[in-house]
């Protein structure tokens, strides 16, 4: 899943880069003004603060989920613990009842 969010954003960062070339060599030409250049770089950079807000949610999401299986499983395991340790206290009160009776 990180692997897939990691190639997106290589792609992400290579588009932006291109751009920003094309725009470099517009701006040399004349063009591109200087104010469709800076505009251009700030919704370049806009774009990619938002890329990285919401890969930065995705692996928020990510961890909260595992850290909930981790409770869950924690969860669990105090369970079967606590069952097994009272059957034991059955079958010891179950013996130590027998040996009352005799």
């Amino acid at each position: 899943m990180f692997s897939d969010l990691n190639d997106g954003q290589e792609e992400a960062n290579e588009k932006i880069s291109m751009m920003i070339s094309q725009a470099d060599e517009q701006l040399k030409n004349g063009t591109l003004s200087m104010n469709d250049y800076r505009a251009l770089l700030r919704e370049v950079n806009s774009r990619s603060l938002r890329r990285r807000r919401a890969c930065s949610n995705v692996f928020q999401v990510v961890q909260i989920n595992e850290a909930n299986k981790l409770r869950e499983a924690q969860r669990r395991d105090e369970q079967e613990n606590w069952a097994d340790s009272n059957s034991w206290q059955d079958e010891d009160s179950q013996g130590i009842l027998l040996l009352s009776l005799i």
